[in-house]
């Protein structure tokens, strides 16, 4: 059946076409105003995100506000796990891990390096335990965690002074009990320079040496490829990655 005749450089109806014409507007314009449906509430209702117990304290938690006051109509649920998420099975939207950064099937966007050195409370260093230099680590007390054990000897080696001995050591299961520690001046904790920007930048915590060691990880937002055009995930990806871009 012909629909269109051509006419110089214009395409002309024909009867049939113009019979057809009214069916398929009315037919189109439904099916704009349920994709428009669709995509409204895309954009709306839960977002659930897995991320690690210690960068949601202290990097996540304090810029969460600001997402909201953007997207009121979306629900952000935090995910606290060090496991791997598993997209398929779980109701969990986005990850944020601090790995290589290569996951198969899935889309992946790079955030931060992984930059590790030792942070404490502004009134641990005294006259008699000062922190001037690496070295006077071994008048005081390293503050471990089970999760990232390799910390702090891999950073006590790249400072040259692999074999110092602390005055004391406390292990906790995760960092972010560490910082809390350190924060009220039991310790010296060790933990990523991203995570504790905002607790440098304000003096809860301070860095008492310049040096930092770089390690190859670092951390990645992951999301299923099939999603990567969804309203939600794409609101959340754009807005993470301005955050980040603060940095």
């Amino acid at each position: 059946m012909q629909l269109f005749r051509r006419a110089n450089r214009r395409l002309d109806l024909t009867a049939d076409g113009r019979t057809l014409l009214p069916g398929l507007f009315d037919a189109f314009r439904r099916i704009a105003a349920t994709v428009l449906e669709l995509e409204t509430n895309q954009r709306q209702g839960v977002l659930t995100v897995s991320m690690l117990e210690t960068l949601a304290m202290h990097w996540f938690m304090p810029r969460l506000s600001k997402f909201q006051a953007a997207h009121p109509d979306i629900e952000v649920r935090i995910s606290t796990t060090t496991r791997t998420v598993d997209f398929e099975r779980e109701d969990i939207d986005l990850a944020i891990r601090h790995e290589a950064g290569d996951w198969p099937g899935l889309a992946v966007d790079f955030l931060f390096p992984l930059e590790i050195l030792p942070v404490c409370s502004p009134n641990l260093a005294t006259a008699t335990t000062p922190l001037d230099i690496p070295a006077d680590l071994a008048r005081h007390i390293l503050l471990h965690t089970t999760v990232r054990a390799g910390d702090w000897p891999d950073w006590l080696d790249s400072a040259g002074i692999g074999g110092l001995v602390p005055a004391r050591a406390l292990t906790f299961e995760k960092t972010n009990f560490a910082l809390v520690a350190a924060m009220k001046g039991i310790g010296v904790a060790i933990t990523d320079r991203h995570i504790v920007a905002d607790d440098l930048e304000s003096g809860r915590l301070i860095a008492p040496f310049d040096h930092v060691l770089g390690q190859e990880s670092g951390y990645y937002l992951a999301y299923p490829v099939e999603r990567e055009t969804h309203p939600k995930t794409r609101l959340f990806r754009d807005w993470l990655l301005r955050e980040v871009a603060k940095m």
